[in-house]
């Protein structure tokens, strides 16, 4: 499922370094995943992934309104390195590349120092299944807790998450899918903000999630309760069109403000006029 605005990266023991996520050229069978997604009262939206190959595509956009954001779909090309970012509107789109630094794009770098935040990750295999094309879904029920210590940004909270998960190796070109190695938490619970924390991951239980094709995460935080839902809608494996994984040959390099690509990637201007 796609992350709020900090995801925390954790290793099977405790640790505060998140892993480093290795580039991987992944061999996805042809897949599209269809998921509508509710949170809080914000109106649905819809995301659409697609895979194939080395080749995977992201499009989202709200469910309801007929306004779409400007970059409302993504090419990740992993045999070529290459990120697009596509303005189906403008028919533009902007071209970025993994260079040196191989760290997972969503990840920002952790801080050594600070107050201690402990965040708990408690993972329960239910041992349910099902099928789902020629994948096997397991269901896996995950509890968050987040301790903060004295002067810490973070806030106490619990998030409770019920979801299905299979195993799709490759995701955003990295060596584990990012819902196998990664728990999006609601900002109320670990803010924007907390870049000084010293965030602490304690994982335990026997679950092994994966890449969420459904779930369900309900963040208390004090006498608040949010409740976030990705609600499965297509799983297809027909074969798809490879030209679905190209930039259209129509749109154009679109300025790029300098800092826009995201961490792990460099930009690319080679399309530039």
């Amino acid at each position: 499922m796609f992350p709020l605005s900090l995801i925390l990266l954790f290793a099977a023991s405790t640790t505060a370094v998140p892993p480093v996520s290795k580039f991987v050229v992944p061999n996805f069978k042809d897949l599209t995943i269809k998921t509508r997604t509710t949170f809080g009262m914000s109106g649905p939206s819809v995301a659409v992934s697609y895979f194939k190959g080395a080749r995977q595509r992201s499009e989202h956009r709200p469910e309801r309104l007929r306004i779409v954001p400007p970059y409302s779909a993504t090419i990740m090309q992993c045999d070529l390195k290459t990120e697009y970012l596509l303005n189906d509107n403008a028919k533009t789109y902007r071209k970025s590349s993994w260079g040196r630094r191989q760290g997972h794009p969503f990840l920002r770098e952790p801080n050594e120092t600070g107050p201690d935040v402990v965040v708990t990750v408690d993972t329960e295999d239910t041992g349910e299944r099902r099928q789902m094309g020629s994948f096997d879904a397991r269901r896996v029920k995950t509890s968050i807790t987040v301790e903060p210590s004295k002067g810490a940004a973070a806030k106490p909270g619990t998030v409770e998450i019920d979801g299905w998960y299979i195993d799709l190796f490759g995701v955003d070109c990295r060596e584990r899918d990012r819902e196998g190695l990664a728990i999006s938490l609601n900002p109320m619970v670990v803010p924007s903000d907390s870049q000084h924390d010293h965030v602490i991951i304690k994982r335990i239980g026997n679950g092994q999630r994966g890449y969420g094709v459904s779930e369900t995460s309900t963040t208390k935080d004090g006498g608040n309760t949010i409740v976030k839902k990705h609600e499965l809608l297509e799983f297809s494996e027909r074969p798809l069109d490879p030209s679905l994984f190209e930039v259209p040959p129509d749109y154009s390099p679109a300025p790029q403000p300098r800092g826009w690509y995201r961490h792990g990637q460099e930009p690319d201007t080679s399309d530039q006029p």
